[in-house]
């Protein structure tokens, strides 16, 4: 993995929020300013294991859904977002990483 440069300030941040007990961080920004690379370093530098998962294209929530219920393992067709929370929170801590999420077409 190339080198992260410039991003002490956001890896900071992102350790204090979860020291302060956040359950969720969201890193958003424009196409190919890192927001990805930021997550995989702070990943890295924290010694956690993630599964990234791609968000499918569009903005429908119930495709989002279905993509996030499988990556977790529901054998579910419509998974609402109470049963994939209740799937991730009987796992312990856990990162969720959903990259290229609205980037995807219209």
């Amino acid at each position: 993995m190339a080198r992260l440069i410039g991003r002490e300030a956001e890896l900071a941040k992102i350790d204090e929020l979860i020291a302060d007990g956040w359950r969720g961080v969201v890193i958003v920004g424009l196409p190919g300013v890192g927001k990805s690379a930021l997550v995989r370093a702070w990943l890295a530098r924290a010694g956690r294991a993630s599964q990234r998962l791609r968000a499918p294209d569009g903005d429908d929530p119930d495709a989002l859904a279905f993509a996030v219920g499988r990556a977790t393992g529901l054998d579910d067709n419509a998974p609402s977002w109470a049963r994939i929370a209740a799937a991730l929170a009987g796992r312990g801590e856990c990162v969720l990483f959903i990259d290229d999420l609205g980037d995807g077409p219209a």
